[in-house]
């Protein structure tokens, strides 16, 4: 059994220590003298605490910061708490520090402890190992606190053999069997999950080799899907040019056609602009006539008023004729006195026949020329009629050619639309090419295949975009039949 001496304690910041103390053991036995309350009992503590103790209660501590001085009235706390213990032999223990081991912890208000042998900074694991090894440990015989005889004299027989073994120094030996075989059991529970994890593997790497399998089957499939896109493309590309030099013919067509409708049209707003100014002429000679046959409806009027004043006046003479007839009669044997009336009447009464005449050859006049008038009012009217219905013809015409445009403007944008399409779909189609044109550039068939990508771009730059130009800026249509003629062209491009 190693022979083990405390040699020096020394305290700094610990309980009811503030400053640093050192306290030196030079004989065999050492006893600390004092009343009740000057901190014998702390220094059974840090002894306790330097060696490892992690039980607070054993210190009669809530918490292990606790041990740090936590200030007085006169005196600031202290930030840290440090004991240094110092132990000797005369054995051949710790022989590269002349038989000694200093054991020193150290513990911040806030934070962990720190262990350190011999100045070297170590683990709390590596200071029970080393203290172990000579019998010293913190729940060994070694430190027997107050009241703790008593309890070592009434122990259970497995109590007494705990402290029998530590003082046969075999605790250590105990201890580390019993870390080997929580390493064992780490050991055996990591081995049952490798083993979890190998059957996982496997189940994946069966799962896996499948996939891998219908991979090489997908990309085997993959490689065909190419090849006969490729020839699908190829084939595509012959038709799709076929079609585009018939689409540029049909577009040429309907390039002539629409010019002839802009032609058309041109002619039509010409004839509109003409028959707009003879509408106009003609009216101005309707509203001509219009005022003539009024005037002459008048000068009727005032005739007819004249004749009723006549044939009123005619009468009149008349019955004075009769009455002077009469009078004549009864009065024969006064004929001589009225001979003189009488050739004065037949004087007045020629005169008045004679004025009768005048005005019934002026009422046969203004039959005449209201005949006249009212005939060339009629022709005029029915001029003016015909004139309406051609003016509405030709208006309808217009309007007519002008849908037409509006429709032909239309159509020009759908075949921009399309011809965009088309392009979109060429580029696609050279995008989708590009890849396989080094496999082909060997072979009869993509040179074949290169010559018709070059033609298509040329023709897709140039060609397309400027006829569709053209297309645009045409006009209407002259007739229904052209302008059906154009759709139907148009309509054929695609």
């Amino acid at each position: 059994m190693a022979r083990i001496r405390l040699r020096s304690l020394k305290l700094s910041g610990f309980k009811s220590f503030p400053d640093e103390v050192e306290l030196a053991f030079p004989g065999k036995v050492s006893a600390i003298i004092g009343p009740n309350g000057c901190g014998k009992s702390n220094l059974v503590d840090a002894i306790l605490w330097v060696l490892g103790e992690q039980r607070t209660s054993l210190m009669r501590l809530n918490q292990m910061g606790d041990v740090v001085f936590t200030g007085a009235a006169s005196r600031q706390p202290a930030g840290a708490a440090e004991v240094t213990l110092i132990l000797e032999s005369d054995d051949g223990n710790w022989k590269e520090t002349d038989g000694r081991l200093e054991v020193r912890r150290r513990v911040f208000r806030t934070g962990p402890s720190e262990y350190r042998l011999n100045g070297r900074s170590v683990r709390l694991k590596d200071v029970f190992d080393e203290l172990s090894g000579v019998g010293l440990g913190t729940r060994a015989y070694s430190i027997i606190e107050q009241g703790r005889v008593g309890q070592v004299l009434s122990a259970r027989p497995i109590d007494r053999r705990a402290l029998l073994e530590e003082a046969a120094g075999i605790t250590r030996y105990k201890a580390r069997k019993h870390e080997a075989e929580l390493k064992l059991e780490h050991t055996r529970q990591n081995l049952l999950r490798l083993e979890d994890v190998i059957g996982e593997v496997k189940r994946t790497l069966r799962q896996i080799k499948r996939q891998a399998k219908q991979a090489e089957r997908h990309q085997k499939l993959e490689n065909e899907l190419k090849d006969h896109l490729r020839r699908l493309f190829t084939i595509d590309a012959h038709v799709l040019d076929g079609q585009r030099r018939d689409v540029q013919k049909r577009r040429a067509q309907a390039q002539n056609e629409v010019a002839a409708a802009a032609a058309a049209l041109a002619g039509s707003d010409a004839d509109l602009g003409r028959a707009r100014e003879e509408l106009e002429s003609a009216r101005a000679d309707t509203e001509e006539a219009r005022e003539e046959v009024a005037n002459l409806l008048g000068s009727r009027e005032r005739l007819e008023a004249f004749l009723e004043r006549s044939a009123d006046l005619l009468d009149n003479l008349r019955a004075s004729l009769d009455h002077t007839r009469n009078e004549s009669a009864t009065l024969q044997s006064n004929r001589g006195s009225l001979n003189d009336r009488i050739v004065d009447a037949r004087l007045r009464t020629g005169t008045l026949q004679a004025e009768l005449d005048t005005v019934r050859e002026g009422v046969a006049k203004a039959d005449e020329a209201y005949q006249k008038s009212d005939a060339l009012r009629t022709g005029a009217e029915q001029e003016a009629a015909q004139q309406r219905q051609d003016l509405l013809r030709t208006i309808s015409t217009l309007t007519a050619s002008r849908n037409r445009l509006g429709d032909l403007e239309r159509e020009r944008d759908r075949l921009s639309y399309a011809l965009g399409q088309l392009a979109q779909d060429r580029s696609y189609l050279a995008g989708q090419l590009r890849p396989i044109e080094q496999e082909l550039s060997n072979q009869p068939l993509g040179v074949e295949y290169l010559s018709l990508g070059s033609r298509l771009d040329i023709r897709g730059q140039q060609g397309v975009s400027q006829d569709l130009l053209f297309i645009g800026s045409g006009g209407g249509c002259g007739t229904a039949g052209s302008c059906r003629d154009v759709i139907a062209r148009a309509d054929d491009l695609w």
